[in-house]
């Protein structure tokens, strides 16, 4: 619940011609995590996918998608995207993409998703391309519920 708590309380932030979109996975799914870390850490993503883009309608869609023993937890937007080139560095403490001082911030907001991503022991990838928008990517390991209670059924 920690993602469609997180969903509907940014909403109410939004300007009226945004929009969050959330499409969420076909079967509950059980993770154990922090959820001040996650719920800091996906804020921080979408946080930085309104702020850095300049489209009248800005949108952002979080979806879920399943492939064994894993799910992804997909972060994407219709912004600016960005320089392949910059993908590797955006992560690091202090490092901000655009040198534009009118847009706030420090270089730590995705610094900190790494630092989440790690504790958790999940990963991160990143999709991107000018002109075309960002996605972020995390896998997260685990099974569905649906998966556990079939598994518990055929053990029985």
């Amino acid at each position: 619940y920690a993602i469609l708590t997180f969903v509907s309380d940014y909403r109410i932030k939004l300007q009226s011609s945004d929009d969050l979109i959330f499409d969420p996975h076909e079967s509950e799914i059980l993770v154990t995590l922090d959820n001040f870390a996650f719920t800091a850490m996906v804020q921080n993503i979408v946080d930085n996918a309104f702020k850095h883009n300049v489209s009248v309608n800005k949108k952002v869609k979080i979806s879920i998608s399943e492939a064994p023993n894993s799910f992804f937890l997909h972060i994407n937007d219709n912004g600016n995207g960005m320089n392949k080139k910059l993908e590797k560095k955006i992560f690091d403490k202090f490092f901000r993409a655009q040198t534009d001082t009118s847009v706030p911030g420090l270089g730590l907001g995705l610094y900190y998703v790494k630092q989440c991503i790690d504790l958790h022991g999940w990963s991160i990838k990143l999709e991107t391309e000018v002109g075309k928008g960002t996605e972020f990517i995390i896998r997260i390991p685990g099974i569905s519920f649906q998966d556990r209670l079939e598994k518990g059924t055929k053990n029985d």
